[in-house]
């Protein structure tokens, strides 16, 4: 359950155009339950539109070998566009992979700063287990994280996005 809430939630970060928390959800999913085709799937979306196409590539190509051939469709699509931002199939097949190039620079009159977060706080770790949803209210069982699930489902299909990974975020931390 906590591997489809993970790629559920990932989907939703999807639709927002939340690439970096699509990404790490699906990895999140995928650390549970490794065979999760719409995980992989999805996380490839991701680092294609975070341009991790290698790494995007690996994850599609793995899904297409798993899929059968009528249900390959997306995901044959979604390998066109990487191919296609990579250059060609045939370097793709013959290029080494390539170092991780550095951040751009920034804008003028802008500083690229590395933010460290260091705290002293004894109660940080109480602020981490308290409730980040205390207004949604929902059992803490299986039944509950059941219910949050499908309280997600629901929001996101009618296009509460936001309130999807609430609800999706609410069952993963029960």
């Amino acid at each position: 359950l906590r591997s489809i809430l993970h790629s559920n939630r990932a989907f939703a970060y999807i639709k927002l155009r939340k690439w970096a928390d699509a990404e790490r959800d699906c990895s999140a999913s995928l650390a549970l339950k490794t065979d999760n085709a719409k995980a992989k799937y999805r996380r490839a979306w991701a680092r294609f539109e975070l341009g991790k196409c290698r790494e995007a590539l690996t994850d599609v190509d793995s899904v297409i070998s798993t899929l059968p051939a009528q249900s390959r469709g997306e995901a044959e699509e979604l390998r066109q566009k990487i191919v296609k931002a990579m250059g060609s199939e045939a370097s793709v097949a013959r290029e080494p992979p390539k170092a991780k190039a550095t951040a751009p620079p920034p804008e003028p009159g802008f500083t690229r700063m590395k933010i460290v977060e260091v705290s002293d706080s004894e109660d940080e770790a109480e602020a981490v287990s308290s409730d980040p949803f205390p207004d949604i209210k929902v059992e803490p069982s299986a039944r509950g994280i059941e219910q949050a699930k499908n309280e997600a489902n629901s929001r996101f299909q009618r296009g509460a996005v936001d309130e999807a990974v609430r609800w999706f975020s609410k069952g993963l931390w029960l």
